[in-house]
C-alpha cells in the first residue's frame, strides 16, 4: 500500500492521507475516556508535546467501548496469556499423546513379535492335536471290566486296567489291522497309528516313611519304636495325640519332602530289592522296561505279586515316549495314581511335547532371525534401563522414573524375556537334545526325556508370565490414548 500526498490547507505542503484522517479526528468532541487520559484528542499537541502511549490508549478505549478502563485492558492482557499458555500447554500435550501413540504401536508390535516367537518355538497347534489325540486313547480304553481311566477308584481297579487295557493298548504282541492282517517289523510298536514308542516303559514310586506318634514335632528326625509284636521299625516323628497310641500305632503323612522316603524296600525275600534313585523331580523308587510285550507283563506281574504299591505309597507314574515323524514332534505321556492319607486315589495323564531339532524347516529358520532381532530389542532395553538408573543416581535427570510403577512393570518384563532367552538356549543346547538318534542303539532300553521335559516346562511357566506381564503393560498407555 502506498500514500498520496495531497496539499494542505494552511501552509501549501502536501500531507498523507493518514494524517489528515487523524487531523480530522481532532474536530470530534473528546470523549470523557480521552479526557481522563489528559488528551483531547488524537491529534492535540497544545501541550508541548506528544504522548504516543496516552494517545494509542485512548484511541483503544474510544474504538474498543468493552474495555473503557485501563483495568479492563490489563484484564485482557492477562486473559490472553493464559490463553497463550494454555495452547502451548495443549500443543505439548498433543505432542506427548503421538509420541506416546508411537511407541504403544511399537510396544504392541513387539509384544506381537514375542507371542509369535514362543507359539512357534511350542508348535502349540501341532502339540495340542497330537497330544489330544493320545489322551483320548489313553483315557477311553476299556479293561476287561468295562471301566476306562476316568472310572478308576482303587488299587484293584487300576492293576486290572493296567494289565488287560494299557499294556495291550500300548505294547500289543500281536498287531494287526482292522480286517485281521497282521503287521510286521518297522510297522510294528505305533501307538495310533502314527505315533511310534521310542525305548521301554518307566514306572516310579515316591513313598513315605510310616510315623510313629509323638507329643513333641521334630522335621526331618527319626526314632526307633517298637511295635506291638516286637519288631524294631524305624519311624519317622509325627506331632499327634498319645492317647491313641495303641489303637492307631502306624501313621502315613501326605507326601512331602520331610516324609519321603528314600530307604530300601522289598518284599520278605528281599527287603532291599528296589532301591531310592534320585531324578529331576525329586528322587523315588523306578524300574525300566522295555518294549517286549512278554517281558514287559511279567515285569508288572512281579512288582504286583511284591506289594510294590502299599500304604506308603504316595504317588505311581508310569511314563513312556512316542515320536510322531509327520509333526517331527516327541511326546512324553506320563499317567499319575496319587494316593491320599484319606484313601481317595486321584489319577491324571501328562503331556510333554517338544521338537528335538527347533530350526529344521524353512519356517522355522525364519523364526530364528525373528529370534536374533528380539534378543537385540531386549538388550537394548535393558541398557535403556540401566542409562535411566544411572542417570538418576547421578541427578542428571529431572524426572524420577525409580519411583514410578511403569519403570519396574519394564524391569520385571525384560528379566522376564532375558530368562526366557537363557532356557532357550539351555534347551537347544541340551545334550539329551543334541545326543538323541533313531532308532535307538537298543531299542528295548527306555530313554529319558524328562530332564529335557523339565527345562521346557520351566520355559513354558516363564513364558506364561511374560504374557502377562506384557498384557499388563498396555495398560501404560491408555492414559495417552486419543
Amino acid at each position: 500500500m502506498s500514500f498520496r500526498r495531497v496539499p494542505s490547507k494552511k501552509s501549501g505542503t502536501t500531507e498523507s492521507p493518514a494524517t489528515g484522517s487523524l487531523r480530522s479526528l481532532s474536530n470530534v468532541k473528546a470523549p470523557e475516556a480521552w479526557q481522563q487520559e489528559g488528551v483531547t484528542s488524537p491529534g492535540d499537541t497544545s501541550s508541548g508535546k506528544f504522548d504516543l502511549a496516552k494517545s494509542i490508549k485512548a484511541l483503544t478505549n474510544f474504538l474498543l467501548p468493552s474495555a473503557a478502563t485501563s483495568e479492563s485492558i490489563d484484564d485482557l492482557i492477562e486473559n490472553r496469556t493464559i490463553r497463550m499458555k494454555s495452547a502451548i500447554s495443549s500443543l505439548k500435550e498433543r505432542k506427548m499423546r503421538k509420541e506416546k501413540l508411537v511407541s504403544a504401536i511399537l510396544y504392541i508390535c513387539f509384544i506381537l513379535m514375542y507371542f509369535g516367537i514362543v507359539l512357534e518355538q511350542r508348535k502349540v497347534q501341532k502339540s495340542f492335536n497330537l497330544e489330544y489325540a493320545l489322551a483320548d486313547r489313553v483315557t477311553n480304553q476299556e479293561d476287561a471290566d468295562g471301566n476306562t481311566f476316568k472310572d478308576l477308584q482303587d488299587l484293584e481297579q487300576m492293576w486290572t486296567w493296567i494289565e488287560t487295557a494299557f499294556l495291550p493298548g500300548i505294547l500289543d504282541p500281536s498287531p494287526r489291522w482292522y480286517n485281521g492282517v497282521p503287521l510286521y517289523g518297522d510297522e510294528t510298536e505305533y501307538f495310533l497309528n502314527y505315533n511310534r514308542l521310542i525305548g521301554g516303559i518307566k514306572i516310579g514310586l515316591r513313598r513315605v516313611d510310616p510315623c510313629s506318634c509323638k507329643a513333641s514335632f521334630v522335621d526331618y528326625k527319626y526314632d526307633h519304636e517298637t511295635l506291638q509284636d516286637g519288631s524294631a521299625t524305624e519311624f519317622c516323628v509325627f506331632q499327634c495325640s498319645e492317647r491313641f497310641n495303641g489303637f492307631y500305632p502306624v501313621l502315613y503323612p501326605p507326601l512331602t519332602n520331610a516324609y519321603q522316603s528314600r530307604r530300601d524296600f522289598g518284599p520278605d525275600y528281599d527287603v532291599t530289592k528296589y532301591t531310592f534313585e534320585d531324578d529331576v523331580y525329586g528322587g523315588g523308587y523306578f524300574i525300566y522296561m522295555g518294549s517286549d510285550p512278554v517281558l514287559t507283563n511279567k515285569v508288572f506281574q512281579e512288582i504286583k505279586s511284591d506289594l510294590f504299591i502299599d500304604k506308603a505309597s504316595r504317588k505311581f507314574e508310569i511314563t513312556f515316549n512316542v515320536f510322531n515323524g509327520n509333526y517331527q514332534l516327541f511326546t512324553s505321556v506320563i499317567l499319575v495314581f496319587e494316593f491320599a492319607p484319606t484313601g481317595l486315589m486321584d489319577k491324571s495323564v501328562r503331556f510333554g511335547t517338544f521338537a528335538v531339532e527347533p530350526y529344521l524347516t524353512t519356517k522355522d529358520k525364519v523364526r530364528a532371525g525373528f529370534e536374533v532381532l528380539f534378543t537385540i530389542f531386549v538388550f537394548c532395553c535393558i541398557g535403556d534401563l540401566i542409562y535411566d538408573v544411572y542417570k538418576e543416581v547421578m541427578g542428571i535427570t529431572a524426572f524420577p522414573r525409580l519411583r514410578s510403577f511403569w519403570f519396574w512393570m519394564d524391569v520385571v518384563r525384560n528379566v522376564l524375556f532375558l530368562t526366557s532367552i537363557i532356557q532357550w538356549i539351555l534347551i537347544v543346547t541340551d545334550s539329551i537334545a543334541t545326543g538323541l538318534e533313531l532308532p535307538l542303539p537298543h531299542a528295548t532300553v527306555y530313554y529319558d526325556l524328562e530332564p529335557l521335559l523339565k527345562k521346557h516346562a520351566a520355559a513354558t511357566t516363564v513364558n506364561a508370565f511374560s504374557i502377562v506381564v506384557c498384557l499388563l503393560g498396555c495398560f501404560k498407555y491408555f492414559h495417552y490414548s486419543p
